[in-house]
C-alpha cells in the first residue's frame, strides 16, 4: 500500500445487525463493541475505549444526519481494520444538536494511527449523504445492506471490488 492509499477494511454481512434497539448511546456503542469483537476486529476492551472518546470529545462521532461513526484510536485492543454497521429504526440519542437521533451506527477499527485518520475521513465522506441513511434503514437483510453500501465503499477505496 502506498502512503496515499486508503487502507482496506474487512466488511461483509456478518458485520451487520439490523433493527436493533438501544436505550442510549452507551448501549449502542456497547452493542457495536460486541459486534466488532465477535468479528475479530477488536478485543472486548475496545468498547471502553470508544465510550471514553465520546465522553471526552462529545458527539463529534455523529458525522451526518442520523449516522454515527464510532471508533477509538489504534492500540492493544485493535486486531485488524474492520467495519460494522448496526441500524436502529427508532433512533438513539447521541446528544448531537443537529443530527440526532442516530439511526445507523457504523463501527470502525484501524491498526495504525495513519490508517485510522484515513479511514475516518473516507468513511465520514461516504456516510455524509441523506440518501444513504434511508437506504440502510430500509435494508431487508444484512446481505442487502452490504450490497447497498459496497459500491460506495469501493468508490472510497475502502473495499476491493
Amino acid at each position: 500500500m502506498n502512503a496515499q492509499a486508503t487502507p482496506e477494511l474487512q466488511f461483509d454481512s456478518t458485520s451487520v445487525r439490523l433493527a436493533e434497539h438501544a436505550l442510549d448511546w452507551r448501549q449502542a456503542v456497547g452493542q457495536m463493541g460486541e459486534l466488532l469483537a465477535e468479528r475479530g476486529f477488536a478485543k472486548s476492551g475496545y468498547t471502553s475505549n470508544m465510550v471514553r472518546v465520546i465522553e471526552r470529545f462529545g458527539p463529534y462521532v455523529v458525522v451526518g444526519p442520523g449516522v454515527a461513526l464510532v471508533h477509538a484510536r489504534p492500540g492493544e485492543e485493535t486486531i485488524e481494520n474492520g467495519l460494522a454497521v448496526i441500524t436502529y429504526p427508532e433512533g438513539v440519542g447521541f446528544g448531537h444538536a443537529r443530527y440526532d437521533p442516530v439511526r445507523v451506527v457504523v463501527g470502525m477499527t484501524a491498526t495504525s494511527a495513519s490508517e485510522h485518520l484515513k479511514l475516518i475521513a473516507a468513511l465520514a465522506k461516504t456516510f455524509d449523504n441523506d440518501a444513504v441513511l434511508g437506504e440502510l434503514i430500509a435494508a431487508a437483510s444484512p446481505e442487502s445492506l452490504v450490497e447497498l453500501l459496497k459500491p460506495r465503499l469501493v468508490a472510497a477505496g475502502l473495499l476491493v471490488a
